[in-house]
This record gives structure tokens, C-alpha cells and sequence, in this order.
């Protein structure tokens, strides 16, 4: 059976809300987590910890916005954010890209 609308427009809530927060937790908390690595670990190198904790948190913040785009339509199952494989907005689009319904529309 498949989901209805709100379901569907809930998990793009779900994702535009995890994205956020490993955006911001992870600016947060980048140099704090490397500091501590690099003290725990022994490593001299601070620099290298932290280059590497850095990508791992750009990595992470990749991941999330790749779910974001690529979240289907409720209503043509197409993908919300681009039109035929063109990227037409990164995540903020109020209408599908192909059929144009309004974001968080309930039909």
C-alpha cells in the first residue's frame, strides 16, 4: 500500500531535520572531537586529526543532503528536486520540478 502525503511529505521533514543537525552539531563540534582524538590517540599531528574529522563530518553532512535530492514526489513519484536528471534546486524547491505540487500539499 502506498504511503499518503503525509507520510511522504513527513519523511522529507524527517531528512531536511537530520541534515540540519549533523550540519550544526558538526560545526560545532569538529575542533572539540579532534582535540580530544588527538590527545586520547597520542597523535603530534593536531593538523592531521582534524583534516581527517573534518571530512569525515563533510562526508556525513554529503550524505544527508544526497537524500534530500533525492526524494520522489508523492504525487508523480518523480524526483522532487530535478526533472528529467537535470538538478533544478538543491533542496529548496516549493513545487516538483515535474508535476508542480506545492511542497507539504496534502493533494
Amino acid at each position: 500500500m502506498p504511503l499518503s502525503y503525509e507520510e511522504q511529505w513527513s519523511e522529507l521533514r524527517r531528512r531536511n531535520r537530520n541534515a540540519l543537525i549533523v550540519f550544526v552539531v558538526g560545526m560545532l563540534a569538529v575542533i572539540p572531537i579532534a582535540t580530544w582524538l588527538a590527545r586520547v590517540a597520542e597523535i603530534h599531528g593536531d593538523a592531521f586529526v582534524l583534516l581527517a574529522v573534518a571530512t569525515a563530518w563533510l562526508l556525513a553532512v554529503a550524505f544527508f543532503a544526497f537524500r534530500i535530492t533525492r526524494f520522489r514526489c508523492p504525487r508523480c513519484n518523480s524526483l522532487y528536486f530535478s526533472h528529467h536528471g537535470e538538478r533544478m534546486s538543491f533542496g529548496h524547491a516549493r513545487k516538483c520540478a515535474s508535476c508542480g505540487l506545492r511542497v507539504y500539499a496534502q493533494a
